[in-house]
């Protein structure tokens, strides 16, 4: 005579299954800002207090930030560099931007006017392809002549990928980069509150991964 012996499922109760399901959403909660903050710190690098010989201020857009530029003149005023390097990508250099014409003209002049002697500045348009970060390096390390050391400009998000690249491209010519890292408005502590902070954060984690498995950096 067989005797079979059935095991019966534990099925959790209604009221169980939603205290677990608040438990973990509430870790979650917890967990989000400590994990953003350090998703944030990574990206980014201490500002170095190096002095250089130039500072170099790349910019992917159509014409330079006025808060960019702001900074990189505080770093030139204070004596942390000798020179400006402002390099734009030309993809982006249309003969008219922002209905200025001439722009390579207008940016003398500007700084003319802050009184930056000609010598002490270069402006380049970058007639370059994507991937935009490396091909500047590479531009700028076959252009800028008789230099030891640069101060490369970024904003914090940015940072850690254009340093690598930028170290890794000039280290063969024996030049020393340093990271001058600056907050913009969206920063570690609050990059998660907005579209625009989970589109850069998202994003330059993309650009990372693919300029680590090219070898860019």
């Amino acid at each position: 005579m067989t005797i079979y012996h059935y095991k019966t499922k534990r099925v959790l109760k209604p009221i169980y299954r939603l205290f677990f399901i608040t438990l973990s959403l509430a870790a979650c909660l917890l967990l989000i800002k400590p994990i953003g903050v350090c998703l944030a710190e990574f990206l980014t690098l201490p500002r170095s207090d190096a002095r250089c010989d130039v500072i170099v201020v790349e910019e992917g857009g159509p014409a330079f930030s006025d808060y960019f530029v702001t900074q990189a003149l505080q770093a030139y005023h204070s004596g942390q560099a000798r020179k400006i390097v402002l390099a734009l990508h030309a993809y982006e250099s249309q003969p008219t931007i922002f209905g200025i014409q001439n722009y390579r003209r207008f940016i003398e002049l500007t700084l003319d006017s802050l009184n930056i002697p000609p010598h002490d500045y270069q402006f380049y348009l970058l007639n370059i392809q994507d991937p935009y970060t490396y091909n500047s390096a590479v531009a700028l390390s076959d252009t800028l002549k008789n230099i030891r050391s640069l101060l490369l400009f970024s904003d914090n998000f940015h940072m850690r990928r254009s340093y690598l690249t930028y170290k890794k491209v000039f280290d063969r010519k024996n030049i020393a980069v340093h990271p001058y890292t600056f907050d913009i408005y969206l920063n570690s502590s609050n990059w998660w509150t907005s579209v625009n902070g989970w589109r850069r954060i998202i994003t330059e984690y993309i650009k990372l991964i693919f300029y680590w498995m090219k070898g860019y950096i």
